[in-house]
């Protein structure tokens, strides 16, 4: 799990930008620090518009994670049961790539 980290500060605002259109877990833009076609977000509902947040690139392996309002546009499916979430996207990479290969 220590191949995850922090997005750092130079790529923050290119990073948000690069989320703004998301409507679903694969991210259509180009990573803002690595440049793959990567980058991966998902909403984890708690109530009807909040929940966690996470984004990641498959790539250089940065993430960010936090609580946020959860889009009204959003369709991306439940990928993991809350317990199975953690802070670094490890499990949600795992699930979101075996479902690309199968």
């Amino acid at each position: 799990m220590g191949r995850w980290h922090d997005l750092s500060p130079e790529h923050e605002d290119a990073w948000n930008e690069a989320f703004v259109d998301a409507r679903g877990v694969d991210v259509a833009v180009s990573c803002p620090v690595c440049a793959a076609k990567t980058l991966h977000i998902y909403f984890h509902r708690h109530r009807a518009d909040v929940g966690g947040i996470w984004r990641w690139c498959s790539s250089c392996f940065v993430y960010d994670h936090g609580t946020a309002r959860v889009p009204s546009g959003w369709s991306g499916p439940e990928l993991l049961p809350v317990e199975r979430l953690t802070h670094a996207p490890e499990e949600l990479e795992r699930v979101r790539a075996a479902s690309e290969a199968g």
